[in-house]
């Protein structure tokens, strides 16, 4: 029997949680270099500052989700992760040099990760759990990445007639989602989830299924996370206009919005894995391309694929773990997924990139991406083998 759709009240909810927790992302991150620089920060140093959100979620996501999963009230567990972000974000207001900057994000970074990846599991639950949830999940999120591309576009306007405001804004979203995470209905567990059966992050890397799934998530997530980060710079060394270097963003970002918006359909008819192995195998030749590409064109069109290599990603990884977790460990196993991608992954990546750059240049950063991809299709079958 098909779980009835959540009360419009609710699903008003989660569309705003999501509008707001994702929005707040944009409003703030894309500019953070520019605020630490602007406060007195060597690039060396706020490139170690940014450091902290990969290490963050790395040590933080899973002990979340484990928290969630162990306390049997996993919205009180969101909730004090956004509170934690909340202080975090408040203390950024603080005036001086930019280390002042460090506390608060420190606390951001021990949580705000985390806190998405429990939002999609008390989403999932409340649209009804199970492949139904799923489907209905990405109706929900893509309202995110709406409101994520206005906010950089926003922040763009803002932080070119005063950075510090940009602070304001994201404090302002915070405290609004703390309102909205008090709101958010309280998940009944089923008399299946009701279990006294502990959980631990080695639980979920034993898992069959789950395991090689973090591994797999490592390879793929790890090159999405150097691109978010260097395929500025890379552009701008290849003689591509800021306007186009921004276009180029702004049409992967609208693919993933695209494929967001489709996954009901898409979910309802492929199964997780298949999305995950879309996603693999459509990072391959976008790597190549955007290390190969000597002229705009092909390098800026190429971006497109990102609604498959991300977009597909996300949705079919948190439907795959909403299927195959066991009840007792779904807030673990979504806080672990999202840790060894943005955190490990990203980790990783962006170290390798770093010795590798003054040797290879950018141009071979993605081809090395491109050989990391190639290995994460030939992981693929024995990944998702016991699924």
């Amino acid at each position: 029997m098909t779980p009835a759709p959540p009360p419009r009240r609710t699903r008003a909810l989660l569309i705003a949680w999501y509008c707001l927790s994702i929005g707040s992302v944009g409003a703030i991150h894309p500019m953070l270099s520019l605020l630490l620089t602007r406060r007195g920060a060597t690039e060396s140093a706020a490139a170690l500052v940014l450091a902290l959100f990969p290490l963050g979620l790395l040590l933080s996501g899973p002990a979340w989700g484990w928290a969630s999963d162990q306390g049997g009230r996993p919205k009180r567990t969101l909730f004090i992760a956004i509170s934690v972000v909340a202080v975090g974000a408040l203390l950024l207001l603080l005036p001086g040099a930019w280390w002042m900057l460090v506390p608060g994000l420190s606390l951001m970074a021990s949580s705000r990760g985390a806190s998405v990846a429990l939002g999609d599991v008390h989403t999932l639950r409340l649209l009804g759990g199970g492949e139904e949830g799923s489907a209905r999940y990405g109706g929900v999120r893509v309202w995110g990445s709406v409101t994520f591309v206005a906010a950089v576009q926003g922040a763009s306007l803002l932080a070119a007639a005063n950075p510090q405001s940009l602070l304001y804004v994201h404090a302002a979203m915070i405290l609004a989602l703390v309102g909205v995470t008090a709101a958010l209905p309280e998940y009944q567990p089923t008399d299946d989830e009701r279990t006294t059966e502990s959980s631990s992050l080695w639980d979920v890397v034993r898992h069959p299924a789950l395991g090689p799934l973090l591994f797999l998530s490592v390879l793929h997530v790890g090159g999405i996370s150097t691109y978010d980060n260097l395929f500025s710079a890379h552009a701008a060394g290849k003689g591509v206009p800021d306007g186009l270097i921004g276009t180029a963003i702004a049409l992967g970002v609208s693919a993933e919005i695209g494929v967001l918006a489709l996954s009901p359909w898409l979910l309802r008819r492929f199964p997780g894995r298949a999305l995950l192995t879309t996603a693999v195998l459509t990072s391959i030749p976008r790597w190549l391309v955007t290390g190969l590409a000597t002229s705009a064109l092909p390098l800026v069109a190429v971006q497109v694929l990102h609604g498959a290599s991300f977009g597909l990603w996300w949705v079919g990884g948190v439907a795959f773990v909403a299927r195959v977790a066991p009840p007792h460990l779904r807030g673990s196993a979504q806080g672990a997924f999202l840790a060894s991608g943005f955190g490990l992954g990203a980790l990783v990546s962006l170290l390798t990139a770093s010795v590798a750059i003054p040797v290879v240049g950018t141009s071979g950063v993605f081809l090395g991406l491109a050989a990391a991809s190639t290995l994460a299709a030939l992981v693929l079958p024995w990944a998702l083998r016991r699924s």
